[in-house]
């Protein structure tokens, strides 16, 4: 089970979320605001982080950075991660 986040009175965490692709031009690829649209359950919220991407066209200019935010609605606590990929 994950922890540091803030469980709510029916076992549920309220987070916010997003998750965008620059190129090395600082140009967005793509981006999602809202991955959580709803609380989800605290006990399953490992099974319940993932993401998934897929670039099916056009010329990029890499390297691409793929950016995480999370955001813990309750607590205000926040993760942030970034990786680098190179799309071939």
């Amino acid at each position: 089970m994950l922890t540091g986040y803030a469980i709510n009175e029916n076992e549920k965490v309220d987070l916010e979320g997003s998750i965008s692709l620059t190129d090395f031009l600082r140009q967005t690829i793509a981006k999602t605001d809202n991955l959580f649209s709803e609380a989800v359950s605290a006990k399953k919220l490992k099974e319940q982080l993932f993401a998934s991407i897929e670039i099916t066209e056009g010329k990029v200019n890499n390297p691409v950075t793929c950016l995480l935010k999370i955001k813990d609605k309750k607590s205000g606590y926040t993760f942030e991660t970034s990786i680098d990929l190179i799309v071939e």
